[in-house]
Protein backbone atom coordinates (compact mmCIF):
# COMPACT_ATOMS: atom_id res chain seq x y z
CA UNK A 1 0.00 0.00 0.00
CA UNK A 2 1.18 3.29 -0.68
CA UNK A 3 1.88 5.87 1.60
CA UNK A 4 -1.64 8.36 1.02
CA UNK A 5 0.34 11.09 3.48
CA UNK A 6 3.10 11.11 1.03
CA UNK A 7 3.39 13.92 -1.31
CA UNK A 8 4.50 12.32 -4.19
CA UNK A 9 1.94 9.49 -3.95
CA UNK A 10 0.57 8.10 -7.30
CA UNK A 11 -2.82 7.67 -5.42
CA UNK A 12 -2.88 11.47 -4.03
CA UNK A 13 -2.83 12.40 -8.18
CA UNK A 14 -4.97 10.10 -9.14
CA UNK A 15 -7.70 10.87 -6.15
CA UNK A 16 -6.99 14.76 -7.11
CA UNK A 17 -7.47 14.00 -11.08
CA UNK A 18 -10.45 11.91 -9.90
CA UNK A 19 -11.97 14.98 -7.81
CA UNK A 20 -11.93 17.55 -10.73
CA UNK A 21 -13.65 14.51 -12.85
CA UNK A 22 -10.61 14.43 -14.95
CA UNK A 23 -10.02 10.25 -14.98
CA UNK A 24 -10.70 7.93 -17.81
CA UNK A 25 -12.92 5.74 -17.07
CA UNK A 26 -10.22 2.71 -16.51
CA UNK A 27 -8.84 5.20 -13.57
CA UNK A 28 -12.18 5.68 -12.48
CA UNK A 29 -12.62 1.79 -11.89
CA UNK A 30 -9.87 1.39 -11.21
CA UNK A 31 -10.03 3.43 -8.16
CA UNK A 32 -13.73 2.34 -7.69
CA UNK A 33 -12.94 -1.24 -7.94
CA UNK A 34 -9.75 -2.16 -7.19
CA UNK A 35 -8.57 0.25 -4.44
CA UNK A 36 -11.02 1.78 -2.87
CA UNK A 37 -10.17 1.40 0.60
CA UNK A 38 -6.56 3.04 -0.24
CA UNK A 39 -8.62 5.75 -2.23
CA UNK A 40 -10.61 6.62 0.77
CA UNK A 41 -7.54 6.84 3.20
CA UNK A 42 -5.92 8.93 0.52
CA UNK A 43 -8.86 11.65 0.42
CA UNK A 44 -8.91 11.40 3.74
CA UNK A 45 -5.00 12.32 4.31
CA UNK A 46 -5.39 14.77 1.73
CA UNK A 47 -8.59 16.50 2.88
CA UNK A 48 -6.17 17.08 6.54
CA UNK A 49 -3.80 18.57 4.43
CA UNK A 50 -5.75 21.24 3.29
CA UNK A 51 -7.26 21.92 6.63
CA UNK A 52 -3.79 21.98 8.00
CA UNK A 53 -2.34 24.65 5.17
CA UNK A 54 -6.30 26.48 5.99
CA UNK A 55 -4.95 27.14 9.12
CA UNK A 56 -1.50 27.71 8.61
CA UNK A 57 -2.51 30.56 6.23
CA UNK A 58 -5.10 32.13 8.53
CA UNK A 59 -1.83 32.48 10.76
CA UNK A 60 -0.27 33.55 7.98
CA UNK A 61 -3.10 36.18 7.55
CA UNK A 62 -2.82 37.83 10.54
CA UNK A 63 1.01 38.22 10.98
CA UNK A 64 0.54 39.77 7.34
CA UNK A 65 -2.04 42.30 8.49
CA UNK A 66 0.09 43.18 11.51
CA UNK A 67 3.07 43.89 9.85
CA UNK A 68 1.19 45.42 6.85
CA UNK A 69 -0.99 48.03 9.67
CA UNK A 70 2.27 48.46 11.39
CA UNK A 71 3.60 50.19 8.70
CA UNK A 72 0.40 52.41 8.16
CA UNK A 73 -1.01 54.19 5.30
CA UNK A 74 2.37 52.67 2.98
CA UNK A 75 0.97 48.97 4.14
CA UNK A 76 -2.41 49.58 3.34
CA UNK A 77 -2.03 48.71 -0.72
CA UNK A 78 0.29 45.44 0.06
CA UNK A 79 -2.59 43.99 3.10
CA UNK A 80 -5.27 44.75 0.30
CA UNK A 81 -3.36 42.84 -2.16
CA UNK A 82 -2.28 40.29 0.30
CA UNK A 83 -6.07 39.31 1.49
CA UNK A 84 -7.19 39.25 -2.34
CA UNK A 85 -4.34 36.90 -3.24
CA UNK A 86 -5.31 34.85 0.16
CA UNK A 87 -9.31 35.24 -0.61
CA UNK A 88 -8.42 33.59 -4.35
CA UNK A 89 -6.80 30.71 -2.73
CA UNK A 90 -8.87 30.21 -0.04
CA UNK A 91 -11.92 29.68 -2.85
CA UNK A 92 -9.87 27.72 -5.00
CA UNK A 93 -9.09 25.29 -1.86
CA UNK A 94 -12.62 25.57 -0.31
CA UNK A 95 -13.71 24.19 -4.11
CA UNK A 96 -11.40 21.45 -4.02
CA UNK A 97 -12.07 20.27 -0.42
CA UNK A 98 -15.42 19.84 -1.38
CA UNK A 99 -14.43 17.90 -4.27
CA UNK A 100 -11.99 15.74 -1.97
CA UNK A 101 -15.44 15.35 0.16
CA UNK A 102 -17.82 14.36 -2.24
CA UNK A 103 -15.18 11.78 -3.58
CA UNK A 104 -14.42 10.19 -0.15
CA UNK A 105 -18.30 9.70 0.47
CA UNK A 106 -18.20 7.87 -2.45
CA UNK A 107 -15.27 5.99 -1.60
CA UNK A 108 -17.44 5.55 1.86
CA UNK A 109 -20.24 4.44 0.41
CA UNK A 110 -18.44 1.82 -2.19
CA UNK A 111 -16.49 0.48 0.59
CA UNK A 112 -19.74 -0.22 2.97
CA UNK A 113 -21.39 -1.77 -0.01
CA UNK A 114 -18.54 -4.33 -0.71
CA UNK A 115 -17.64 -4.88 3.13
CA UNK A 116 -22.02 -5.43 2.66
CA UNK A 117 -21.52 -7.82 -0.07
CA UNK A 118 -18.87 -9.69 1.61
CA UNK A 119 -20.77 -10.42 4.92
CA UNK A 120 -23.82 -11.78 2.79
CA UNK A 121 -21.83 -13.63 0.92
CA UNK A 122 -20.25 -15.26 3.74
CA UNK A 123 -23.81 -15.36 5.72
CA UNK A 124 -25.05 -16.98 2.74
CA UNK A 125 -22.07 -19.66 2.79
CA UNK A 126 -22.26 -20.16 6.11
CA UNK A 127 -26.35 -21.02 6.33
CA UNK A 128 -25.52 -23.33 3.31
CA UNK A 129 -22.65 -25.44 5.65
CA UNK A 130 -25.35 -25.22 8.51
CA UNK A 131 -28.03 -26.68 6.48
CA UNK A 132 -25.80 -29.50 5.11
CA UNK A 133 -24.70 -30.06 8.31
CA UNK A 134 -28.32 -30.47 9.04
CA UNK A 135 -29.39 -32.69 6.73
CA UNK A 136 -26.12 -35.02 7.58
CA UNK A 137 -27.21 -35.32 11.25
CA UNK A 138 -31.11 -35.38 10.18
CA UNK A 139 -30.23 -38.66 7.99
CA UNK A 140 -28.10 -39.86 10.79
CA UNK A 141 -31.28 -40.24 13.02
CA UNK A 142 -33.04 -41.44 10.23
CA UNK A 143 -31.05 -44.32 9.75
CA UNK A 144 -29.89 -45.16 13.34
CA UNK A 145 -30.94 -48.41 14.10
CA UNK A 146 -29.42 -48.17 17.59
CA UNK A 147 -32.35 -46.07 18.71
CA UNK A 148 -33.86 -47.22 21.44
CA UNK A 149 -37.67 -47.47 21.18
CA UNK A 150 -38.53 -45.34 24.02
CA UNK A 151 -36.75 -42.84 22.22
CA UNK A 152 -37.91 -42.91 18.99
CA UNK A 153 -40.97 -40.12 19.80
CA UNK A 154 -38.36 -37.57 21.41
CA UNK A 155 -36.59 -38.43 18.02
CA UNK A 156 -39.49 -38.26 16.15
CA UNK A 157 -40.33 -34.64 17.43
CA UNK A 158 -36.38 -33.35 17.09
CA UNK A 159 -37.09 -34.77 13.17
CA UNK A 160 -40.03 -32.54 12.98
CA UNK A 161 -38.45 -29.77 14.25
CA UNK A 162 -35.63 -29.79 11.70
CA UNK A 163 -38.10 -30.69 8.82
CA UNK A 164 -39.83 -27.18 9.97
CA UNK A 165 -36.47 -25.50 9.77
CA UNK A 166 -35.11 -27.37 6.80
CA UNK A 167 -38.40 -27.02 4.60
CA UNK A 168 -40.28 -24.59 6.01
CA UNK A 169 -44.28 -23.79 5.16
CA UNK A 170 -43.56 -27.03 3.18
CA UNK A 171 -45.24 -30.71 3.41
CA UNK A 172 -41.63 -31.45 2.13
CA UNK A 173 -40.01 -32.57 5.21
CA UNK A 174 -42.88 -35.01 5.93
CA UNK A 175 -42.69 -36.74 2.49
CA UNK A 176 -38.68 -36.62 2.79
CA UNK A 177 -38.66 -38.60 6.14
CA UNK A 178 -41.57 -40.85 4.92
CA UNK A 179 -39.39 -41.88 2.03
CA UNK A 180 -36.68 -42.63 3.56
CA UNK A 181 -38.56 -44.49 6.39
CA UNK A 182 -39.83 -46.57 3.19
CA UNK A 183 -36.51 -47.23 1.93
CA UNK A 184 -34.74 -47.82 5.00
CA UNK A 185 -37.84 -50.74 5.58
CA UNK A 186 -37.12 -51.99 1.62
CA UNK A 187 -33.45 -52.23 2.74
CA UNK A 188 -34.19 -54.28 5.73
CA UNK A 189 -36.08 -56.70 4.40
Amino acid sequence: MVNAWSKESPMRALALKDSHAETTPQEARYLREEVTEEWYETLGAMILDLDTQFATRKVSLEDKRQECWGKGRAGTKEWHEYKRDYDSWRARANRMKRGLQTSRMEAKRLLREKRQNQKESRDREDRQQYRTALVQFRDFLVNDGNIAPAAWPERDELLERMDSVLWPNSDAGVAYRQWKQTDTTEEAS
